[in-house]
């Protein structure tokens, strides 16, 4: 990798402020030595070090959050905080794109990246990528619910055209708490899924996301893992 690029990646700074820093810093040493080609060529067997500590370079990043409830699911800060700043690492909370989204009154899981190419895999409509939520609703579920999810139910779409939902898997755990497993991730879906059979969504928890799992992971926490697999 162009040495530029890697320090950019590392540090978490732009391509500029890479280049200034090789020309200019005496803190900065490949194998031990001091470098000022910006496009000199980083093998994988190089060791690089600034300020005495050793970059280790990842080339993408895979997060996994426990969204809290009034958290946007946004890159800014609007009428609520973004959840980017539940990450406390700097650097890394600069180079992450959010997944997907949820409702600002809903919690559960989400997943942070900087890789494009998984961003559109996982929210591709092509993909039928799963994702699983437990719901508490102000009414009990009946066998006849499972039913018309399995069939789809019609709701309205951003544009308020007239959809028929997919078909999605809808397990009773007792009354009025259940688990549902949809395809699609339309605008306010699960509530309007909901709606469209005479309940209303109280508690609203995303547990899964293709295999990704919320596991343990306490609200408000996140984990970083080494592969997106």
């Amino acid at each position: 990798m162009i040495f530029f690029l890697y320090l950019a990646k590392t540090l978490g700074i732009s391509r500029r402020e890479a280049k200034l820093l090789i020309k200019k810093t005496n803190e900065l040493f490949v194998n031990g030595e001091t470098i000022r080609d910006p496009n000199y060529l980083i093998n994988k067997e190089d060791r690089v070090f600034y300020q005495e500590n050793e970059l280790k370079y990842q080339e993408y990043f895979y997060v996994l959050l426990n969204k809290p409830q009034g958290y946007l699911c946004s890159l800014k800060d609007e009428l609520y905080p973004s959840i980017l700043n539940l990450i406390k690492d700097e650097k890394l909370r600069k180079r992450l794109k959010i997944v997907g989204r949820l409702d600002v009154d809903t919690e559960g899981l989400i997943i942070l990246t900087d890789d494009g190419d998984f961003i559109h895999q996982m929210t591709s409509p092509k993909r039928d990528v799963k994702k699983k939520y437990y719901i508490e609703t102000n009414s009990n579920y009946s066998e006849e619910d499972k039913l018309s999810f399995s069939k789809g139910v019609i709701i309205s779409d951003e544009k308020k055209l007239k959809y028929n939902t997919k078909e999605a898997l809808l397990e009773i755990i007792e009354d009025n708490k259940a688990y549902l497993t949809i395809t699609e991730g339309r605008f306010h879906q699960v509530k309007k899924m909901h709606k469209a059979i005479g309940k209303d969504v109280l508690f609203l928890k995303r547990i899964s996301v293709g295999e990704f799992h919320l596991g343990d992971l306490k609200t408000g926490e996140y984990l970083i893992i080494d592969n997106k697999k």
